[in-house]
């Protein structure tokens, strides 16, 4: 798109994102695909989290981390922080990780507890899957070696509550892979999970010290939810402008019906659109909204094959 072309559009379309730009002249199928894409919408509570994240990986070296735990309910935009976190320093010259003489790694845990799988996901997320088998005590070797040579920052650990899904002996011995880790390389830790998570650190008083929670909450009917929803349709690549957040009444509807959660809010918004590409309709309203309501399969297989497609959460 040419500069002059994309004041054009800018001028034709005030209302949107510049990214949606790209495509809301093309057809219903490219604008339904683009719905699928992950948008960044920032908001203070991410921008608390990022700043903490932060403020720990500037840490000197050798001192005792800032380490927390991130805690938030399914499909409340948990991944989603985490992930446009670690982009970030990946892409801004500024914060990047090289800048700062070291890496940062981003690990899923395991869906059961158990300590060579987990150090397994820890070596594999250095891109060094050479290294990531034998026995756990051979992992540990390597994972020392990958730390000296690769001078690792940061661990950030999605999905913790995991550490449950096993045998008591199991979560233990994890959580003593997760204490060793903090205990020898000094390096900040940023656990992740539902409120289970809390459970699953609380067994060691050290581990629940060190990781001090913060809370991902469900989203007030309030001005916070407003910005959101105002934020939200700029990535809403409809023609015409819904102005959702101006509709009082949809837009309590909507909370109402998302549970106050930042992924299901963004659902809801994404099937209306669909809905409406379907009807060649260039807007969204309460009758879209309405249609969505009434066809409950379609949102419960929606959520369904979303909420399966994780780690990728799509908000």
């Amino acid at each position: 798109m040419t500069s002059d072309r994309r004041i054009q559009m800018r001028e034709i379309y005030p209302f949107l994102a510049e990214k949606t730009l790209r495509v809301i002249e093309g057809t219903a199928e490219e604008r339904i695909n683009f719905l699928d894409e992950k948008h960044w919408v920032g908001y203070p509570k991410a921008a608390e989290i990022h700043s903490a994240m932060l403020q720990s990986l500037n840490v000197p070296s050798g001192d005792r981390a800032h380490s927390r735990l991130i805690v938030s309910e399914s499909y409340n935009g948990k991944t989603w922080v985490l992930e446009h976190f670690f982009k970030l320093i990946r892409r801004d010259s500024n914060i990047k990780a090289d800048a700062l003489g070291g890496v940062v790694l981003y690990v899923i845990a395991p869906p059961v507890a158990d300590e060579r799988r987990l150090l397994r996901e820890i070596i594999l997320s250095t891109r060094s899957p050479q290294y990531a088998q034998g026995t756990a005590f051979d992992m540990w070797g390597q994972l020392e070696s990958l730390f000296k040579s690769l001078n690792i920052r940061m661990i950030i650990i999605d999905e913790c509550q995991r550490i449950l899904a096993g045998t008591t002996v199991q979560h233990i011995v994890c959580q003593e892979v997760i204490k060793h880790i903090d205990n020898k390389f000094h390096i900040p830790m940023f656990l992740a999970g539902m409120p289970s998570s809390l459970a699953a650190v609380s067994f060691d008083p050290q581990i629940e010290n060190r990781f001090l929670p913060i809370a991902l909450p469900l989203w007030a009917m309030d001005a916070n939810y407003y910005n959101l929803l105002t934020a939200l349709e700029k990535f809403i690549p409809l023609r015409k402008q819904s102005k959702i957040s101006e509709n009082m009444a949809m837009l309590s509807k909507i909370h109402d019906l998302s549970g106050g959660k930042i992924g299901e809010t963004y659902q809801l918004l994404k099937l209306m659109t669909i809905h409406e590409l379907k009807r060649r309709r260039e807007i969204i309203d309460e009758e879209s909204l309405q249609a969505v309501q009434a066809d409950s399969f379609l949102m419960r297989s929606s959520l369904l094959h979303d909420s399966i497609q994780r780690p990728n959460i799509r908000v």
